[in-house]
């Protein structure tokens, strides 16, 4: 199994694609550090360069809806047949 980035569970991520470049968000319009893209900095303390902007998880429901596990992703299935 791949991780996903500790990045994708953030509301300021924006861009995670590669296809214009390396991942970003709203701290790092010009390519995410790769300390906190790889998880060994959660981004919960200011970082040079983060224009004070730090992580915020997603609501709940968005990132399971983004990145469904086995089970939300049963639970959707199921409600909606």
């Amino acid at each position: 199994m791949i991780p996903f980035p500790p990045c994708t569970s953030c509301q300021h991520f924006t861009d995670g694609s590669f296809a214009d470049g390396p991942p970003r968000c709203a701290a790092f319009p010009g390519g995410i550090p790769a300390d906190i893209l790889n998880g060994s900095n959660d981004h919960t303390s200011p970082v040079p360069g983060d224009h004070g902007i730090l992580y915020l998880a997603l609501p709940v429901k968005r990132y399971e809806y983004e990145h469904p596990t086995r089970e939300t992703a049963a639970a959707v299935l199921a409600t909606s047949t």
